[in-house]
């Protein structure tokens, strides 16, 4: 049976409009597939190198726990801006002191790139105990976005790290103590005295944060002390902080006593001579905040290599003059905080 000619129009024209819906859909599905497929390409690139470097530095420190070929082992990152970036496991007690015979190098894609907070641009792991000689984070970047952070500690754990947290904590206790009255106690003062008179006269204050908020194993990546200025004499000074290497209490020390019974060794406290962090306070017409870079103290606190026992303020050279600079303490509005940028 023979059917109508305009039929038969019907069904070419039906078709093509079909053909043309598929032709779209086909379109915009692609155009759709092309970044989603970028972004796997990223995340994979991302993922297998990071635990490329991980393993190369787990391997390193394996070698050097093992004492393989009686020698510590460690990994070099050769971060080249005009090359591509690349990693060294090498075996020796340093990159420049290393038997090269042993060298396995790994050259990144040039999608990829290196940065690092390590002080060094190697890490090298302690025979038998597999310590390294340096801690912080090694960050791979991929040019089309996204990045891996990886740790490494004190202890040598290497490991990739989670996106940052931040706490922002709050003196638990502070109080300062005056050489001329030795068994005066300020814990209750709504000031932290620094006073750097001359020897009868100077004051310190002390300080103590409570940082069970941060888990165990963090990596530190900044921690900065906020102290509020009360009242100055008006001059610009050095304020340092200072380790605690005693325990002390908020109601009993004083210049003579820890906590109000129990002597220091030295009177004025026990601490760290060596500070902790400095910062240069000067007066500019108006009371302000001032700031200290504590990031090495709270990962010293919180990776155990330290007891928290708080820190010491003191002017960083005292009995040369009457500049005193007050800080608010806990009990006045402006009470000191702490802000604390971690990762896992």
């Amino acid at each position: 049976m023979r059917l109508p000619e305009e039929f038969h129009d019907n069904m070419k024209s039906f078709t093509l409009i079909e053909l043309l819906i598929v032709i779209a859909i086909i379109v915009i599905v692609v155009a759709a597939a092309i970044p989603l497929y970028g972004n796997w390409q990223v995340t994979s690139q991302l993922n297998e190198n990071a635990a490329q470097i991980i393993q190369t530095l787990r391997t390193a420190r394996e070698r050097s726990v093992s004492r393989v070929n009686n020698s510590s082992h460690g990994v070099y990152f050769d971060i080249n801006p005009s090359a591509d970036d690349a990693y060294i496991l090498y075996q020796g007690s340093s990159y420049a002191a290393r038997n090269s015979s042993y060298d396995r190098i790994i050259t990144l894609e040039s999608t990829l790139s290196l940065s690092t907070t390590l002080s060094a641009m190697q890490v090298n792991f302690s025979q038998g105990l597999g310590n390294p000689n340096t801690i912080g984070a090694l960050t791979l970047t991929h040019d089309g976005g996204g990045s891996r952070v990886i740790g490494i500690n004190s202890i040598g754990q290497v490991q990739e790290l989670v996106p940052e947290d931040e706490v922002t904590l709050y003196t638990s206790r502070d109080s300062y103590m005056r050489q001329g009255q030795s068994t005066a106690n300020y814990g209750t003062d709504v000031q932290i005295q620094i006073y750097p008179r001359d020897i009868g006269y100077n004051r310190r204050g002390f300080i103590w944060f409570n940082l069970s908020s941060i888990p165990d194993g963090s990596t530190i990546t900044s921690a900065t002390l906020y102290l509020r200025e009360a009242q100055t004499y008006g001059v610009t000074r050095t304020v340092a902080i200072h380790r605690m290497t005693q325990n002390w209490t908020e109601g009993g020390v004083t210049w003579s006593t820890y906590d109000g019974i129990n002597a220091w060794s030295s009177g004025g406290g026990d601490y760290d001579t060596t500070s902790t962090a400095t910062a240069i306070v000067s007066w500019t017409g108006v009371l302000k905040w001032d700031s200290w870079d504590v990031t090495a103290g709270v990962s010293d606190f919180i990776n155990g290599t330290y007891p928290n026992y708080g820190w010491l303020i003191k002017d960083s050279n005292e009995d040369t003059s009457e500049a005193y600079w007050f800080f608010d303490s806990r009990e006045a509005a402006n009470q000191p905080y702490l802000i604390v940028n971690y990762s896992l």
